[in-house]
C-alpha cells in the first residue's frame, strides 16, 4: 500500500471498514489456497463441494452455480468436470425436467466436502477474543445490512438471506430480544438466529420507480 493509499483508507470511518475488509479478505485467501492445495483442488472446486454439499438439488445445477459464484457457465462447466473425473461429483437428471442435470456428491465428495467445511474454523477463537457476544451479533447484522444494500445497488446477485426475504419483518416492538419475525415460520427471531443462506428464501419484490 503506498503513502497515499493509506491517507486514503484512513479518511473517513467508511474507508477505514473497506480496508480492514481487504485486510481480512487477504487472511481468508490464504487459508483458502492452503485448504485447496492440501486436498489439490483449485478454489472454485472447493466452493463447489461445501455448495454442493449443503444445498438442495434446485440450487446445484450449473446455470445457478454461475449465478451463485458470478462466473460464466463455460467456467463452471470446466470446474464440475474435472471434480467428475476426480470421482467427487456426479450428474442426475431433474427429477422436475429431466433435459436437466443436477449435480451431486459422490461418497468420497461428501468426504472431501466435510473435510472442507471448517476451512476459516482457525479464525473464531480470534472473533470471540476481540469481541463480546453482543457485539459479534451486532457486526453480523450490520454486514448483513450492506450486503442487503449491495444487492439492491445490484453490486452482487440476489442472496438467499433473511434481510432480503419476502417473509422477514422488524417486529415496530420487540418483545424480548426478538426484534425479527418471520412470516414463514410465524414466529419471532432473534438476531443470532437470522441466516446468511437459506432454502425458503423468497426475494422481496423491488419497488417500481415512480
Amino acid at each position: 500500500m503506498t503513502s497515499s493509499e493509506s491517507q486514503a483508507a484512513h479518511a473517513d470511518v467508511e474507508s477505514k471498514i473497506i480496508a480492514s475488509l481487504e485486510r481480512l479478505s487477504q487472511v481468508l485467501r490464504q487459508l483458502l489456497r492452503a485448504e485447496t492445495q492440501a486436498h489439490r483442488l483449485s478454489p472454485i472446486q472447493m466452493q463447489f463441494l461445501i455448495h454442493l454439499a449443503s444445498h438442495p438439488p434446485e440450487l446445484c445445477r450449473v446455470t445457478h452455480l454461475a449465478r451463485e459464484f458470478h462466473i460464466t457457465q463455460p467456467t463452471v462447466s470446466d470446474a464440475v468436470n474435472t471434480l467428475i473425473n476426480k470421482g467427487l461429483v456426479e450428474k442426475e437428471p431433474w427429477p422436475h425436467d429431466r433435459r436437466v442435470s443436477i449435480l451431486r456428491l459422490t461418497p468420497a465428495g461428501r468426504a472431501v466436502a466435510e473435510e472442507l467445511a471448517d476451512w476459516a474454523d482457525s479464525l473464531k477463537p480470534f472473533l470471540a477474543e476481540a469481541l463480546s457476544a453482543e457485539e459479534r451479533v451486532s457486526l453480523m447484522v450490520g454486514l448483513m445490512k450492506w450486503i442487503a444494500a449491495l444487492e439492491r445497488g445490484g453490486i452482487i446477485s440476489s442472496v438467499r438471506m433473511c434481510l432480503t426475504c419476502r417473509f422477514f419483518a422488524v417486529q415496530p416492538e420487540p418483545a424480548n430480544r426478538t426484534p425479527y419475525y418471520c412470516h414463514l415460520l410465524e414466529q419471532p427471531l432473534s438476531a443470532d438466529v437470522l441466516r446468511l443462506d437459506c432454502p425458503e428464501h423468497e426475494r422481496t419484490p423491488r419497488k417500481r420507480k415512480a
